[in-house]
């Protein structure tokens, strides 16, 4: 089965009613361009299906889906130490029974792999060690009855959560699971079960600061408490409504929670979470989505800070930001990936803005890095997002009285009484600059002064981006910034 390696180019994807997209040809439509993104590197070494993917920091790992591509189940370990030459580094495969399971989620935590044996009537998790990725071994099975064919899973903290087709969620207790002495037998008893979770099936869990959020499919978001799970059974604390809701992730600060919805036109919503006494409730904030003949879903999604990451199939890669006070959406970068086949199935950045790890069903690893700043604009997304927002500050951090300073704190002030209905906006702080001169700015004021040298022009990005306003920046040193 050969391949074609076009990248920035997509199609319109077909998804099928159930979970997962169907693997079609179809002709190619022109997209928009880049939007602050670059191709780092890219791997494909393999004429199957790939699906969704995790990393340790050297290595990624990608597993095959083999619903589609009728292939021995294995994970592609794939070194990534050199962003710009990934290179196979290992196979691993499963062994039976569950060599024809198909691999459609996987998460690396504490040494461990852990893979959903979805598509397998056998057993349910597969547990593998990858403290040395080149020769990774199978630790040991999870094999409930109740958990066959699990589609998708989350590791937190020692404990595994994972779903089938049904309205339920099994918790598992690994903390005494110690690799070098593995059980003679598969794990066969769950630590908890959540039960009537929705009415019809659970797609995706997620746990984040002691929070369990579950993707109920057409019974929306279910959110629960797991702050003591080592203790105590989970409670249920709120849930919204939704349609086809395939996944979710809140920001860091627990304040929202965005879902992707995976059916015909499927998008993202942004949710506010209002804190009660020992229960919540969501309020909608915004929506974003792309017509149907330019994507037909999105897939997955993964927050760090307010910085949101999707996988949205004949779309790609696609970023936003998260306002921290009203949960609007901001795009602030793009990059497609593949003319045919799945599309993009995961996303995993948490190696950083100029590491970002994409998996292709049809085309592999992409490592991705969206700190590039291009001269030509993006075109504007569909209403009501079809208004270009200047993501970033521009100034000389030199100044007409400071000459080539090298550590000053730079302050942003919105320069208005009021905005958005919303007074005293700032001040921001900007951050340690990176190798490009792009410093992310916050509330929080730097304990050690930012250092400058070598940033003729420094990029600020992070707070708010308000039509028709102006912003004030000053040195604290007493100095002045030239703007750009």
């Amino acid at each position: 089965m050969s391949k074609s390696r076009l990248s920035h180019h997509g199609t319109a994807a077909l998804a099928c009613a159930a979970l997962l997209p169907l693997v079609v040809g179809r002709a190619a439509i022109a997209l928009d361009p880049p939007f602050h993104s670059a191709e780092v590197g890219h791997w494909d070494g393999y004429s199957g299906v790939y699906c969704d993917l995790a990393s340790d920091g050297q290595y990624a790992y990608l597993p095959n889906y083999g619903t589609e591509d009728k292939q021995p189940a294995r994970i592609h370990i794939v070194d990534i130490s050199d962003p710009a030459n990934p290179f196979l580094a290992n196979t691993f495969f499963l062994p039976p029974p569950n060599e024809l399971a198909s691999l459609s989620d996987i998460k690396v935590g504490d040494g461990f792999l852990f893979a959903g044996l979805d598509d397998d009537p056998s057993e349910s998790v597969a547990i593998i060690d990858i403290r040395d990725p080149l020769n990774a071994t199978l630790v040991t099975t999870v094999d409930i009855i109740a958990f066959r064919r699990v589609h998708n899973l989350f590791y937190d903290n020692g404990f595994l959560y994972f779903i089938t087709p049904a309205p339920r969620v099994g918790i598992v207790d690994l903390t005494a699971l110690d690799p070098d002495n593995p059980p003679a037998s598969p794990i066969t008893s769950l630590t908890w079960l959540l039960d009537n979770v929705g009415s019809s099936f659970v797609h995706d869990i997620t746990v984040v600061d002691g929070r369990l959020y579950v993707a109920a499919m057409d019974s929306g978001l279910w959110i629960y408490d797991v702050s003591d799970v080592a203790n105590t059974i989970p409670t249920f604390l709120g849930s919204v409504g939704g349609s086809a809701t395939h996944s979710m992730w809140p920001t860091h600060d627990g304040r929202f929670v965005v879902t992707g919805e995976e059916r015909n036109g499927g998008g993202i919503q942004v949710y506010e979470i209002i804190e009660g006494v020992g229960s919540l409730t969501l309020e909608f904030r915004d929506s974003f989505t792309y017509p149907t003949f330019a994507a037909s879903s999105v897939h997955n999604q993964i927050i760090i800070g307010n910085r949101l990451y999707n996988s949205w199939y004949a779309k790609g890669l696609q970023v936003f930001d998260i306002h921290p006070i009203d949960g609007t959406l901001t795009l602030i970068s793009t990059f497609d990936t593949s003319s045919s086949g799945i599309g993009n199935w995961g996303v995993y950045p948490f190696l950083g803005d100029e590491k970002i790890l994409v998996s292709d069903g049809s085309e592999g690893l992409y490592i991705v890095n969206i700190n590039v700043i291009t001269a030509v604009p993006p075109l504007p997304a569909p209403a009501p997002h079809d208004v270009l927002k200047n993501r970033y500050i521009s100034i000389d951090p030199r100044g007409a009285e400071q000459t080539n300073p090298s550590n000053i704190h730079i302050r942003v002030m919105v320069d208005s009484s009021l905005v958005n209905g919303q007074a005293g906006n700032g001040p921001w702080w900007a951050a340690q600059p990176n190798a490009a001169c792009i410093s992310v700015v916050s509330t929080t004021k730097p304990a050690v002064e930012p250092d400058w040298t070598g940033c003729n022009t420094a990029h600020l990005t992070g707070c708010p981006i308000i039509p028709t306003t102006t912003y004030a920046l000053a040195a604290e040193s007493g100095g002045t910034l030239s703007a750009d």
